[in-house]
């Protein structure tokens, strides 16, 4: 029970994240712009399909490298989970472009700015599921607590930003896009953190599934993300 405890508060703290402009646009905005908002999501989340089934497998491929006490093959690993997933978010990304703007010209142009409400929220949740290709790595050793920390701050942020602009009667996309803004700085950091944790672990040599150095080899260097 206790290990899966974080990785329990990192969803609920996500879920909750994820369900913020809708909460501060059913207060806000009229039902229209809620119904723009319910499309896109639905639309993103299809194209989030492919990538959360990556993460999936990527945290059991670097589970796996972990368990070699090896440093430079757990950051092969991460590179090449990384740069498997940004590809597949390049696909998905420019698949929801063209099946949001046929929609709009055909289905749904009764819905304004669909597109435009798709770049918005689908940003932030591709930056945050590129990220999650490799987030596996903080919980093998031990340092959930930065993503746990790095998402509360999201939430926090996240719902002030949303009522501000509600407040000030700003578009919804103004809300849509805070968010997706927040989410992209929080997941940079994350992978700037990874980047650090990794490297350090390749210049000491080796090291172990719970982050903690044994008896290093000779160094190798890390190659660039």
């Amino acid at each position: 029970l206790r290990p899966g405890v974080p990785l329990n508060a990192s969803s609920a703290l996500l879920t909750t994240q994820n369900n913020l402009p809708r909460f501060f646009l059913e207060r806000f905005h009229p039902p229209a712009a809620l119904g723009v908002f319910s499309l896109a999501w639905q639309l993103s989340q299809g194209a989030m399909v492919l990538l959360t089934s990556l993460n999936a497998v990527s945290s059991v491929e670097i589970g796996k490298r972990m368990e070699q006490h090896s440093a430079a093959a757990v950051f092969a690993e991460l590179k090449r989970q990384f740069l498997r997933t940004l590809a597949a978010a390049g696909a998905s990304f420019t698949l929801l472009l063209v099946l949001s703007w046929v929609l709009s010209r055909t289905v749904y142009r009764d819905y304004p700015n669909l597109v435009l409400i798709c770049v918005l929220l689908n940003a932030g949740y591709l930056m945050l599921n590129i990220t999650g290709s490799v987030t596996a790595y903080l919980f093998y050793e031990r340092r959930t607590a930065i993503l746990n920390t790095g998402y509360t701050l999201a939430v926090l942020t996240s719902a002030a930003a949303c009522w501000a602009a509600g407040k000030a009667g700003l578009w919804y996309g103004y809300q849509i896009g805070a968010v997706s803004a927040i989410l992209i700085l929080l997941n940079v950091a994350f992978l700037g953190i990874i980047y650090r944790l990794a490297s350090q672990h390749v210049r000491s040599g080796v090291t172990t599934p719970s982050g903690e150095p044994s008896e290093p080899t000779e160094p190798a260097e890390p190659a660039l993300v």
